[in-house]
């Protein structure tokens, strides 16, 4: 277990090694349109992470080297809807995959939103992630029953989807 781990963390960084070499021009992955598709066609990415690497530093740069918004990039490039994860209290969770709190998923919104694009808020109803192989019950809800479970969860998911209304 723990040499896999490593194994993960040294090609990890052997590839990012790699990419830094790489100009912005040669590092780019090239999407071919694909012809005839419907205009709600949804195109998007999930952008749960991009917070907490902009808070350390990251930059972005379109095709051609120049810096830019991570968001307008995609939008230039055929996105037309971002995801958004959403934890309840990631803090209590091990940390990392962007730690989307509330308050980090609305600002995303808002950008979004004011670059036109659709907005996925994805409930992980845990501090850390979910899926269908997993799921762990927020700290502050582990010691309900499945009565006030069912009332957690009714009530975080009213709270957020009115906060995210009156953010606009």
């Amino acid at each position: 277990m723990k040499k896999s781990v490593l194994n993960r963390l040294v090609f990890s960084a052997l590839t990012i090694g790699t990419l830094a070499f790489l100009s912005p021009a040669e590092a780019a992955i090239q999407v071919n349109p694909i012809p005839n598709l419907p205009a709600n066609f949804i195109k998007g990415a999930d952008v749960s992470m991009l917070p907490e690497m902009e808070s350390l530093g990251a930059k972005f740069y379109d095709i051609d080297g120049t810096p830019m918004d991570a968001l307008q990039i995609m939008k230039n490039h055929g996105i037309n809807w971002i995801r958004v994860r959403i934890w309840n209290n990631p803090k209590d969770g091990p940390g990392g995959g962007g730690n989307t709190t509330e308050e980090r998923a609305i600002e995303m919104a808002k950008r979004a939103k004011a670059l036109g694009l659709k907005v996925l808020v994805d409930f992980h109803y845990s501090d850390w992630w979910a899926d269908p192989g997993k799921q762990h019950t927020p700290k502050a809800w582990e010691k309900h029953d499945k009565d006030q479970l069912v009332k957690d969860v009714y009530e975080y998911t009213t709270k957020v989807l009115n906060d995210f209304k009156a953010a606009g």
